[in-house]
């Protein structure tokens, strides 16, 4: 075997073509989406539900890899029938099978005492008891990391870290 072919083997795997450029990889695709802002449909004036439902179902026939939803997910994070909202306007991205990966901002935190208001947001996601930020890998070469916006993001804060 030439030393030429050799050194090429670990290029080919690695995914470089012969040209020198990076073959890709599956295409990944992730939609971000923020303020959503679930609520009582009837409220109009705090959230858009008939925008919000029209989103909701383009996002669904998109079949992204992820949604990352940059925070706000309820409207106030201490009124349990919002997050129950969200569960039910977001049922055919369950069905899809899509990936929800959510942020958490100042909405989660309104209404209700801040221990209380976390409590609210890992019944809604489970999944994420116990992490207030996290980063979840979405495809071969995508990352993504969710902040936590009102937590500190101060050099040597946990968050940081």
């Amino acid at each position: 075997m030439s030393a030429i072919f050799r050194a090429l083997i670990p290029l080919v795997a690695a995914g470089i073509a012969l040209n020198g450029a990076v073959q890709p990889a599956k295409p990944v695709t992730v939609i971000a989406y923020g303020d959503t802002r679930f609520t009582d449909p009837s409220n109009v004036t705090a959230t858009n539900p008939r925008a919000r439902g029209a989103l909701i179902a383009r996002i669904a026939d998109e079949r992204p890899d992820a949604v990352v939803i940059s925070g706000d997910v309820p409207w106030h994070g201490g009124v349990a029938n919002d997050y129950a909202q969200f569960r039910l306007e977001t049922a055919p991205w369950r069905a899809a099978g899509i990936r929800v990966l959510p942020a958490i901002g100042n909405h989660e935190f309104s209404q209700c005492k801040p221990q209380d208001c976390v409590e609210n947001w890992w019944a809604a996601f489970p999944e994420l008891r116990g992490q207030r930020w996290y980063v979840r890998d979405v495809g071969e070469r995508t990352r993504v990391l969710a902040l936590d916006t009102m937590s500190e993001l101060t050099a040597g804060s946990p968050q940081r870290l």
